[in-house]
Protein backbone atom coordinates (compact mmCIF):
# COMPACT_ATOMS: atom_id res chain seq x y z
CA UNK A 1 0.00 0.00 0.00
CA UNK A 2 1.56 3.43 -1.31
CA UNK A 3 2.10 5.82 2.08
CA UNK A 4 -0.41 8.58 0.63
CA UNK A 5 -3.29 5.62 0.26
CA UNK A 6 -2.11 4.74 4.07
CA UNK A 7 -2.66 7.82 5.67
CA UNK A 8 -5.66 8.77 4.44
CA UNK A 9 -7.00 4.46 5.04
CA UNK A 10 -6.00 4.68 8.85
CA UNK A 11 -8.88 5.26 11.61
CA UNK A 12 -6.53 6.26 14.18
CA UNK A 13 -2.68 6.71 15.74
CA UNK A 14 -2.61 2.98 16.59
CA UNK A 15 -4.31 1.66 12.89
CA UNK A 16 -1.66 3.52 11.49
CA UNK A 17 1.59 2.10 13.47
CA UNK A 18 0.56 -1.43 13.03
CA UNK A 19 -0.10 -0.69 9.22
CA UNK A 20 3.19 0.92 9.40
CA UNK A 21 5.43 -1.05 11.79
CA UNK A 22 6.83 -4.35 10.86
CA UNK A 23 5.37 -7.36 12.66
CA UNK A 24 8.59 -8.29 13.84
CA UNK A 25 8.06 -5.70 16.44
CA UNK A 26 4.55 -5.12 17.57
CA UNK A 27 2.96 -6.63 20.20
CA UNK A 28 3.71 -6.41 24.05
CA UNK A 29 5.42 -9.85 24.08
CA UNK A 30 8.03 -8.36 21.95
CA UNK A 31 8.21 -5.00 23.61
CA UNK A 32 8.68 -6.89 26.97
CA UNK A 33 11.86 -8.86 24.89
CA UNK A 34 13.02 -5.34 23.86
CA UNK A 35 12.56 -3.54 27.68
CA UNK A 36 14.39 -6.57 28.72
CA UNK A 37 17.27 -6.11 25.92
CA UNK A 38 17.13 -2.47 26.43
CA UNK A 39 17.82 -2.43 30.27
CA UNK A 40 20.26 -5.48 30.59
CA UNK A 41 22.50 -4.93 33.30
CA UNK A 42 25.70 -6.18 30.77
CA UNK A 43 25.37 -3.15 28.75
CA UNK A 44 27.16 -0.05 29.36
CA UNK A 45 25.06 2.05 27.26
CA UNK A 46 21.24 1.26 26.68
CA UNK A 47 20.27 1.31 23.62
CA UNK A 48 18.19 -0.87 21.28
CA UNK A 49 18.58 -1.45 17.72
CA UNK A 50 15.83 -2.71 15.19
CA UNK A 51 16.56 -3.34 11.82
CA UNK A 52 13.81 -3.63 9.17
CA UNK A 53 11.74 -1.51 11.51
CA UNK A 54 8.63 0.14 8.79
CA UNK A 55 7.14 -2.12 6.50
CA UNK A 56 9.12 -1.99 2.90
CA UNK A 57 7.26 -0.24 0.82
CA UNK A 58 7.03 2.85 3.43
CA UNK A 59 11.04 2.15 3.88
CA UNK A 60 11.76 2.72 0.12
CA UNK A 61 9.32 6.21 0.85
CA UNK A 62 10.97 7.75 3.08
CA UNK A 63 14.76 6.70 1.26
CA UNK A 64 13.40 8.64 -1.62
CA UNK A 65 12.21 11.46 -0.73
CA UNK A 66 15.42 12.48 1.38
CA UNK A 67 17.15 11.80 -1.68
CA UNK A 68 15.34 14.39 -3.10
CA UNK A 69 14.53 16.58 -0.81
CA UNK A 70 16.25 20.43 -1.06
CA UNK A 71 19.45 20.47 1.06
CA UNK A 72 21.40 23.28 3.13
CA UNK A 73 24.75 23.15 5.14
CA UNK A 74 23.72 22.35 9.20
CA UNK A 75 27.26 22.68 10.51
CA UNK A 76 30.60 23.88 9.27
CA UNK A 77 31.82 24.95 12.65
CA UNK A 78 35.34 24.34 12.13
CA UNK A 79 35.60 23.32 8.18
CA UNK A 80 38.53 20.73 9.43
CA UNK A 81 38.10 17.11 11.09
CA UNK A 82 38.70 17.03 14.63
CA UNK A 83 38.04 14.02 16.82
CA UNK A 84 38.96 14.78 19.89
CA UNK A 85 40.63 12.43 22.45
CA UNK A 86 39.28 14.25 25.18
CA UNK A 87 35.45 13.76 23.82
CA UNK A 88 34.31 17.49 23.46
CA UNK A 89 31.11 18.03 25.19
CA UNK A 90 29.29 20.26 22.14
CA UNK A 91 29.20 19.17 18.76
CA UNK A 92 32.06 19.51 16.35
CA UNK A 93 31.51 18.45 12.99
CA UNK A 94 30.72 19.07 9.21
CA UNK A 95 27.32 17.61 6.98
CA UNK A 96 24.81 18.81 4.82
CA UNK A 97 21.29 18.38 4.69
CA UNK A 98 19.44 19.69 7.60
CA UNK A 99 15.89 20.30 6.84
CA UNK A 100 12.66 20.40 9.19
CA UNK A 101 11.36 16.82 9.91
CA UNK A 102 7.82 18.58 8.65
CA UNK A 103 8.13 21.64 6.81
CA UNK A 104 8.36 19.80 2.98
CA UNK A 105 5.01 20.53 0.70
CA UNK A 106 4.43 18.27 -1.43
CA UNK A 107 6.01 15.30 0.47
CA UNK A 108 3.66 12.85 2.39
CA UNK A 109 6.81 11.80 4.85
CA UNK A 110 6.24 15.11 6.85
CA UNK A 111 2.40 14.04 7.34
CA UNK A 112 3.99 10.30 8.10
CA UNK A 113 6.35 11.52 10.75
CA UNK A 114 3.76 13.52 12.41
CA UNK A 115 0.92 11.30 12.28
CA UNK A 116 3.34 7.62 13.27
CA UNK A 117 6.43 9.09 15.32
CA UNK A 118 5.17 11.85 16.92
CA UNK A 119 1.57 10.27 18.20
CA UNK A 120 1.21 9.85 21.30
CA UNK A 121 0.77 5.93 20.49
CA UNK A 122 5.04 5.65 19.62
CA UNK A 123 5.56 7.87 22.75
CA UNK A 124 3.88 5.06 25.20
CA UNK A 125 5.66 2.18 22.74
CA UNK A 126 8.58 4.06 23.42
CA UNK A 127 8.09 4.75 26.99
CA UNK A 128 7.26 1.11 27.27
CA UNK A 129 10.15 -0.02 25.08
CA UNK A 130 12.80 2.46 27.30
CA UNK A 131 11.26 1.63 30.82
CA UNK A 132 9.68 5.08 31.28
CA UNK A 133 7.27 5.19 34.13
CA UNK A 134 5.72 9.11 32.36
CA UNK A 135 5.01 9.02 28.70
CA UNK A 136 7.27 10.93 26.16
CA UNK A 137 7.17 13.92 24.33
CA UNK A 138 8.76 14.95 21.21
CA UNK A 139 11.01 17.69 21.27
CA UNK A 140 12.70 18.48 18.01
CA UNK A 141 14.35 16.73 15.16
CA UNK A 142 15.68 17.03 11.93
CA UNK A 143 17.04 14.99 8.48
CA UNK A 144 20.60 14.83 8.14
CA UNK A 145 22.91 13.68 4.80
CA UNK A 146 26.42 13.22 5.14
CA UNK A 147 28.83 12.44 2.58
CA UNK A 148 32.81 12.42 2.75
CA UNK A 149 34.71 14.36 4.85
CA UNK A 150 31.75 14.85 6.77
CA UNK A 151 31.42 13.91 10.65
CA UNK A 152 30.38 14.66 13.87
CA UNK A 153 32.43 14.59 17.26
CA UNK A 154 31.30 13.48 21.03
CA UNK A 155 28.92 15.16 22.44
CA UNK A 156 25.90 14.40 24.39
CA UNK A 157 22.14 14.59 24.06
CA UNK A 158 21.52 15.93 28.01
CA UNK A 159 18.83 18.13 27.20
CA UNK A 160 16.45 15.24 26.03
CA UNK A 161 16.06 11.60 27.50
CA UNK A 162 15.79 9.36 24.63
CA UNK A 163 17.05 9.84 21.14
CA UNK A 164 15.76 8.00 18.01
CA UNK A 165 17.24 7.65 15.13
CA UNK A 166 15.89 6.26 11.54
CA UNK A 167 18.38 5.33 9.25
CA UNK A 168 17.74 5.20 5.45
CA UNK A 169 20.97 4.33 3.89
CA UNK A 170 21.47 2.08 0.88
CA UNK A 171 24.51 -0.28 -0.02
CA UNK A 172 26.64 0.98 3.52
CA UNK A 173 29.94 -0.54 4.16
CA UNK A 174 31.37 -0.51 7.51
CA UNK A 175 34.85 0.62 5.35
CA UNK A 176 33.17 3.23 4.01
CA UNK A 177 33.15 5.11 8.04
CA UNK A 178 30.42 7.27 9.16
CA UNK A 179 29.83 4.94 12.60
CA UNK A 180 27.68 5.70 14.96
CA UNK A 181 30.55 5.90 18.16
CA UNK A 182 28.78 5.44 21.91
CA UNK A 183 30.67 5.55 24.65
CA UNK A 184 31.83 7.20 28.21
CA UNK A 185 34.08 10.27 28.46
CA UNK A 186 37.13 8.32 27.77
CA UNK A 187 36.36 5.59 25.02
CA UNK A 188 33.71 4.61 22.50
CA UNK A 189 32.08 1.13 23.50
CA UNK A 190 29.50 0.43 20.77
CA UNK A 191 30.06 1.17 16.90
CA UNK A 192 26.96 1.01 15.16
CA UNK A 193 27.36 0.92 11.30
CA UNK A 194 24.91 3.09 9.54
CA UNK A 195 22.35 0.85 6.98
CA UNK A 196 18.49 0.95 5.48
CA UNK A 197 15.10 0.83 7.31
CA UNK A 198 16.84 0.42 10.93
CA UNK A 199 15.69 2.36 14.11
CA UNK A 200 17.79 3.12 16.53
CA UNK A 201 16.77 3.92 20.26
CA UNK A 202 19.39 5.45 22.94
CA UNK A 203 18.95 6.50 26.41
CA UNK A 204 20.32 10.36 27.05
CA UNK A 205 23.06 10.17 30.06
CA UNK A 206 25.70 12.58 30.62
CA UNK A 207 28.29 10.14 30.92
CA UNK A 208 27.80 8.97 27.43
CA UNK A 209 28.92 10.51 24.51
CA UNK A 210 28.39 9.78 21.14
CA UNK A 211 29.12 11.15 17.76
CA UNK A 212 29.57 9.71 14.23
CA UNK A 213 33.52 9.03 12.63
CA UNK A 214 34.42 10.51 9.67
CA UNK A 215 33.08 9.22 6.22
CA UNK A 216 36.04 8.04 4.12
CA UNK A 217 36.07 8.55 -0.04
CA UNK A 218 35.31 7.54 -2.80
CA UNK A 219 31.83 6.81 -1.05
CA UNK A 220 30.02 4.30 -3.82
CA UNK A 221 26.77 5.44 -3.23
CA UNK A 222 24.20 8.45 -2.64
CA UNK A 223 24.82 9.46 0.81
CA UNK A 224 24.50 8.85 4.64
CA UNK A 225 21.29 9.68 5.48
CA UNK A 226 19.37 9.48 8.93
CA UNK A 227 16.36 11.23 10.60
CA UNK A 228 16.66 12.22 14.47
CA UNK A 229 13.92 12.63 17.00
CA UNK A 230 14.64 13.91 20.56
CA UNK A 231 12.00 12.99 23.02
CA UNK A 232 12.00 14.07 27.01
CA UNK A 233 9.67 12.75 29.42
CA UNK A 234 6.25 14.55 30.77
CA UNK A 235 6.15 15.97 33.98
CA UNK A 236 2.33 16.21 34.67
CA UNK A 237 1.52 13.51 36.52
CA UNK A 238 -2.18 13.71 35.40
CA UNK A 239 -1.01 13.22 31.93
CA UNK A 240 0.71 10.15 32.93
CA UNK A 241 -2.34 8.60 34.06
CA UNK A 242 -4.15 9.07 31.01
CA UNK A 243 -1.61 6.75 29.19
CA UNK A 244 -2.20 3.58 30.16
CA UNK A 245 1.15 1.36 29.48
CA UNK A 246 1.57 -0.82 26.61
CA UNK A 247 3.43 -3.39 28.95
CA UNK A 248 1.05 -4.95 31.37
Amino acid sequence: MKVSVLLRKASDEEALFKASVSPRWRGRGTLRELRETFQRPSRPIPYIFLPGFLNPEIAETWYEELQSAPRKVMHDDFGLHRWSPAWEQHVQGKWEGRWELLERRGFVLGRLIETLFLSSYFSRYLSALAGFARPLRYTGGHHKRMGPGDWENPHTDSQHHLTVVYYATKGWRREAGGSLYLGDWTRPRVRVTPGFNKLLVMKVKREFLHGIGKIRTPLQNPGRYSSVFWFRTTTNISLAKRFSPLIR
